[in-house]
C-alpha cells in the first residue's frame, strides 16, 4: 500500500525518533522529486506547465530543483514563491474584466503578494524582490491594494489600527476645536503621537490650550508637522 503524503511530512518532522524510518522516506520522496524533475526538462509539451505548478506545492520538488544544473535562476525563484504562494495566507479575492475571481495571498516568509492569475505566475514571481511595486504586482494585487487604500480611508479615524495615543489626541482635538477640518485633526494626532514625540506620560484629558485659538494657529502648526 503506497504511504500517504502525510505520514511522510509526520515521519520527517519526527526524523530525530524514526531516523532509519525517516532516512527510508525522505530518499523514496527524493526520488519521485527527481523523477518529476528529469520528466519537466525531457517534455516539450505546453501541459508540462501544468504539472510543474502542483508539483512546487511540493518542498522535496523546489529543493531538488534549485539543485539541478538544467535549472536557471528564474525557474528556481518561481518554483518558490510559486511553494510560498500555496502555502501562503489568503487575503482576500478581487474580480478580473471578465468576472473571474483571483485569490490575493500573502507569500509564506516572504512580504510580497502572490495571485493565482497566469500574469502573476509566469512574469511577476519571477521579478526581483528590489524591483518596484509595479513590476512585482499584477493588475489584480494593485486592485486589491486600491480598494484597501479606499476602505481605510473611508474609515473612522479611530476605528483605525492606530496608537491609542494617537486615538486620545485626536478625540482632544475633536472635543475642543469641533470646526479644526478631520483631516487636519488626522495629521496632527498621527505626528504628535508617534514613539518619543513626545514625553511619556499619562494619558491625555485635558482640553489643548483654549477654544479660542484661531484655526489659522493650526493651518500654520500642520505645515510645521508636515514631513
Amino acid at each position: 500500500m503506497p504511504h500517504s503524503e502525510k505520514l511522510t511530512d509526520f515521519v520527517l518532522k519526527e526524523a530525530s525518533i524514526f531516523s532509519p524510518l525517516a532516512n527510508f522516506f525522505e530518499s523514496r520522496e527524493n526520488k519521485k522529486a527527481l523523477k518529476r524533475i528529469d520528466s519537466h526538462f525531457r517534455t516539450d509539451d505546453k501541459s508540462k506547465w501544468d504539472s510543474f505548478l502542483r508539483n512546487t506545492g511540493r518542498k522535496s520538488f523546489v529543493k531538488n530543483l534549485s539543485r539541478d544544473p538544467r535549472s536557471d535562476e528564474k525557474l528556481v525563484m518561481h518554483a518558490d514563491n510559486m511553494n510560498r504562494m500555496r502555502s501562503g495566507k489568503k487575503l482576500g479575492t478581487v474580480s478580473g474584466s471578465t468576472g473571474k475571481r483571483y485569490d490575493i495571498v500573502k507569500l509564506r516568509g516572504s512580504p510580497r503578494l502572490g495571485c493565482n492569475c497566469n500574469d502573476w505566475r509566469y512574469k511577476r514571481s519571477v521579478a526581483l524582490a528590489s524591483s518596484p511595486d509595479s513590476e512585482k504586482d499584477c493588475r489584480h494585487i494593485k486592485q486589491w491594494k486600491r480598494e484597501k487604500q479606499t476602505k481605510v480611508a473611508g474609515m473612522s479615524f479611530l476605528k483605525q489600527d492606530r496608537p491609542e495615543k494617537v486615538k486620545d489626541i485626536y478625540k482632544a482635538l475633536k472635543r475642543d476645536h469641533p470646526t479644526m477640518p478631520a483631516e487636519m485633526k488626522a495629521r496632527i494626532a498621527a505626528r504628535q503621537g508617534k514613539p518619543g514625540k513626545q514625553k511619556q506620560g499619562p494619558p491625555y484629558k485635558g482640553p489643548i490650550k483654549s477654544a479660542s485659538i484661531p484655526l489659522s494657529f493650526f493651518n500654520a502648526l500642520s505645515e510645521i508637522l508636515s514631513p
